[in-house]
């Protein structure tokens, strides 16, 4: 639907249905009191979609996010807030003071940009998408807003481009990076003039990047959440392949050089197992995690480490193994009653085992628990038995 103006009657109209929504109040209880006020009904129910937005935004921008406004779809592809505060202090450590952020959505990106101190240029093709950034960067004079499509836009003037190309059509994902938009192909050719990054999804295949520019996993608590390309200068260090990671413990970042990969060799499966992070696994940081742990593959190709002693590691999560049985499903189940399991966590990688359908099987029950991991060890298929370190 398209917003109303957003002026102050309607911001505050914004503040008191996310009120009465955080006091448990539904939509409709709002909606009549607001409707019996006297409020326009366009505008109650604009308020109430920006008030359910901004109280679900809370999970990407913290209470920073009740001053927001968005789109649904502006919310689901809007880069969490501390992750736009690193993309922003990489530009600015580059050397940036003005950039132009290529496919803003409703601008966190841009918002990170103009709090770093950047002149920014947000650049959103969708008309009322850019309304609402617009709103959304009102409060800094070296900010604006551009209504225009990205491949047209004239970014000379900027000394760098961020790019978050679209990847989606409305609900269906596009798989082709050619077909993104803007697409790769004008992305990396901003590199030619511009310090450049681009925020990509984090699946993106390693070999659609430029082997010379720095590719960065980023990830929070359990999930990976994006990749990144810094090139064009923006780089710290050609070829450069990082993690970073952000848990309840503090900021990690895992590196290596391209030219430092090596492989890792598989080892026979010792006290405990490892599981890395997939910022690790996704930026082929492997080797460097195996390295620092003292651990090698259970199986080759299978990304689960062994060792004999125990690193705590921000970057793996890790099991002391109790027991390793054949991959049998009776058997397992056999002895989840003998050991009294009801609560059982169940992992697998490489054996194709769908976890929810195979605890259907065991049928548990009991007052203890534990972790089962169904992989390959030395190329066979096994169960193991272990207790996650905490």
């Amino acid at each position: 639907m398209s917003h109303p103006a957003f002026d102050a009657s309607l911001r505050a109209l914004i503040d008191s249905a996310r009120a009465s929504l955080e006091a448990g109040d539904d939509s409709l209880a709002f909606n009549t009191r607001a409707r019996r006020d006297g409020h326009d009904p366009e505008q109650v129910r604009a308020a109430l979609q920006q008030a359910q937005l901004q109280l679900k935004g809370r999970q990407k921008f913290g209470v920073g996010a009740d001053s927001m406004l968005f789109t649904r779809d502006g919310y689901e592809q809007a880069t969490r807030g501390w992750i736009a505060a690193e993309h922003a202090e990489r530009m600015r450590a580059a050397g940036a003071s003005s950039i132009a952020d290529l496919g803003s959505g409703i601008g966190a990106d841009s918002i990170a940009f103009a709090r770093a101190g950047l002149r920014v240029d947000a650049v959103e093709r969708d008309a009322e998408t850019a309304a609402l950034t617009a709103e959304n960067l009102s409060d800094f004079a070296d900010a604006r807003v551009h209504a225009a499509d990205a491949e047209q836009f004239d970014v000379g003037a900027a000394d760098a481009v961020w790019l978050d190309p679209a990847r989606r059509s409305g609900s269906k994902r596009r798989m082709t990076p050619a077909d993104w938009s803007p697409s790769l192909d004008f992305a990396f050719g901003l590199a030619k003039t511009h310090l450049l990054g681009v925020k990509l999804g984090p699946a993106a295949p390693h070999e659609v990047l430029p082997s010379e520019a720095e590719w960065q996993w980023v990830g929070e608590g359990t999930q990976t959440l994006e990749a990144a390309v810094y090139w064009g200068g923006a780089e710290r260090e050609p070829g450069l392949r990082s993690a970073l990671l952000r848990t309840s413990d503090g900021r990690f970042e895992l590196r290596s050089s391209a030219a430092d990969a090596a492989g890792v060799e598989t080892a026979p499966l010792g006290r405990y197992l490892h599981e890395p992070h997939g910022t690790v696994i996704r930026a082929g940081l492997l080797p460097v995690l195996a390295a620092e742990l003292g651990a090698g593959l259970v199986s080759e190709s299978i990304a689960y480490l062994t060792s004999e002693t125990h690193v705590a590691h921000p970057f793996a999560a890790s099991f002391e193994v109790q027991e390793v049985l054949p991959l049998h499903a009776k058997a397992i189940a056999k002895r989840m009653r003998e050991l009294q399991i009801g609560t059982l966590e169940i992992k697998q990688r490489g054996t194709g085992i769908e976890p929810a359908d195979f605890r259907k099987r065991l049928k548990l029950q009991g007052p203890n628990s534990a972790t089962l991991v169904l992989t390959r060890i030395e190329g066979d298929h096994h169960a193991v038995i272990a207790r996650r370190i905490v």
